[in-house]
């Protein structure tokens, strides 16, 4: 299982001038907590580099209180965004990391909302740590697909679904 290393990662320089707490930067890290009663799962930390995924994952070492830096350093990527279909490997485009702060995927999983430019330019996602399957809803909310998202599975193109996501739930 592959978690976070938060202690290597905050020393990064690299990171220091690039990375941002919300949107703006084409690698991007969150993290998440579970969903309690079937809500959206809480974004605890959030950070952007145009650098990479390594210095956005850096950048939330500077992200909330200590409690919350804790749950950083414990977390597990769950799954990966990218905003151009088949993993951005056809054509360069942002990326963003998927932390969960309670371990890998289980059958509860974890209920992540997209923010508004995720909303819009989500096109393929890739799963990590069980989290084989994405239950994807488009963002009118009323139509939904479960994807299998292991690499070059269904999940490498959305579909109906592409550029159009409300909600994504990531399980096992």
């Amino acid at each position: 299982m592959a978690t976070l290393a938060l202690a290597s990662l905050s020393g990064t320089s690299a990171s220091a001038a690039t990375v941002s707490d919300d949107s703006a930067g084409r690698f991007c890290a969150w993290v998440v907590g579970p969903a309690q009663n079937d809500d959206v799962s809480p974004v605890l930390a959030k950070s952007c580099s145009d650098v990479s995924p390594a210095a956005a994952a850096a950048g939330l070492a500077s992200q909330g209180n200590e409690p919350a830096i804790s749950a950083i350093a414990e977390a597990t990527p769950l799954m990966y965004w990218y905003s151009n279909g088949n993993y951005n490997r056809n054509a360069a485009g942002n990326m963003t990391t998927i932390y969960g702060n309670s371990g890998p995927c289980d059958s509860a999983g974890y209920r992540v909302e997209p923010d508004s430019y995720w909303k819009a330019n989500m096109s393929s996602i890739l799963g990590d740590n069980n989290c084989g399957y994405a239950h994807v809803t488009n963002r009118a909310l009323n139509s939904a697909h479960d994807f299998n998202i292991d690499f070059g599975a269904e999940g490498a193109y959305l579909g109906g679904w592409d550029n159009n996501v409300g909600l994504t739930k990531a399980h096992a």
